[in-house]
């Protein structure tokens, strides 16, 4: 029996000013008229029903998740009382989802990640969890790169494990961090790296032992916090085991200290859609390139990318590669080749006390 847990936390910084943290980039209709959690619930229900579905996320944000995914069972949804990184709350995942079926196996995904096709996407699901369950190692999706991208971490593979299904199978190698140019073009010349998703399969033994293994700390709050699960104290034993945790990413916890790792060459699209010219993808271009949501008036302008909110007109003469983000309290102007550093931004708001509007 296979569970669903998607990661919905986030400070919303990639796609300031239009993201918060009270509205971060998965509650936003990006890429079309749902929002990206909800395409994120909506693409993992031919595998997965909404009552195995467990959403995580923080306590701002939680009440807007349960108002966009009606169809969740409300107590399937989950706060974190505060963010301790990606092991934590694969981590929490894993316990509640053991209360429900101890011999279940676990998908890890992300809310803000766009996939398709749909039917592909599945298809790798079920070859994941079958290699998950019968020989019980660690499962991670591994995109084929696009191109020498510095911007995701890389997965060497090797050897073939399973030849017999559908999508091919390896034995993970390596994991390798974000790479310079230049050593990205070689691992893509090489064909032996995929970018890697972040998106996992696993049973919940599996990873509930590797954590006892690799984060003992973690284990130990874990075990506390699984003791709580249904009583009146729930949160409150949450915070007090949350507190004294040290953030940590199931990558450099576990993942690249583990084994038995093996990687599902991914067949369906990917994107994690990280940046304004990202979003800008999924959006019809003028013919001179320009991608405008809302009302704007362009004279000579050239690859620019709009969004003007309710009521604003946005008004652009002889600019070119710009990105031009407009919302009621607070507008982005940058260059598209800088779009990366908008986080930076959201950084520098926060180190000046200028929180309202982050």
């Amino acid at each position: 029996m296979l569970y669903a847990l998607i990661m919905a936390g986030g400070t919303g910084t990639r796609l300031w000013p239009m993201s918060r943290k009270t509205m971060p980039k998965q509650c936003l209709a990006l890429t079309g008229s749902d929002t990206l959690v909800q395409m994120a619930v909506e693409r993992i229900s031919g595998a997965v029903p909404p009552e195995r579905t467990l959403v995580i996320t923080n306590t701002v944000q939680i009440d807007v998740l349960r108002n966009q995914l009606p169809k969740l069972p409300p107590e399937n949804i989950i706060a974190e009382p505060c963010a301790r990184g990606s092991a934590t709350c694969i981590g929490l995942g894993a316990i509640f989802i053991r209360k429900k079926a101890p011999d279940a196996a676990m998908i890890v995904l992300s809310a803000d990640h766009v996939i398709a096709p749909i039917d592909r996407f599945i298809g790798c699901v079920k070859v994941a969890e079958r290699v998950a369950v019968e020989r019980k190692p660690l499962v991670v999706f591994g995109i084929r790169p696009a191109g020498p991208s510095p911007e995701f971490g890389y997965i060497h593979r090797g050897g073939r494990t399973s030849p017999g299904n559908a999508a091919p199978v390896y034995r993970v190698a390596e994991f390798k961090e974000k790479p310079d140019p230049a050593t990205a073009k070689a691992f893509i010349d090489s064909g032996e790296y995929y970018w890697n998703s972040g998106m996992f399969v696993w049973t919940v033994r599996t990873i509930l032992d590797a954590i006892g293994q690799y984060m003992p700390a973690l284990r130990r709050a874990l075990g506390a916090m699984s003791a709580a699960i249904g009583t009146d104290g729930q949160y409150e034993t949450f915070a007090e085991q949350y507190e004294p945790l040290a953030g940590q990413t199931i990558d450099y916890g576990v993942m690249e200290r583990a084994a038995a790792v093996e990687v599902v060459e991914a067949d369906f699209d990917w994107d994690d859609v990280g940046t304004w010219p990202a979003v800008a993808k999924y959006h019809e271009a003028d013919s001179d390139g320009n991608t405008i949501t809302g009302e704007a008036e362009l004279i000579g302008a050239k690859n620019c990318l709009i969004h003007a909110g309710p009521g604003h007109m946005i008004g652009a003469i002889g600019v070119e590669d710009l990105v031009i983000i407009q919302t009621p309290d607070a507008t982005l102007v940058c260059h598209r080749s800088q779009a990366g550093k908008v986080r930076e931004l959201g950084d520098k708001l926060k180190q000046q006390g200028k929180t309202a509007w982050l």
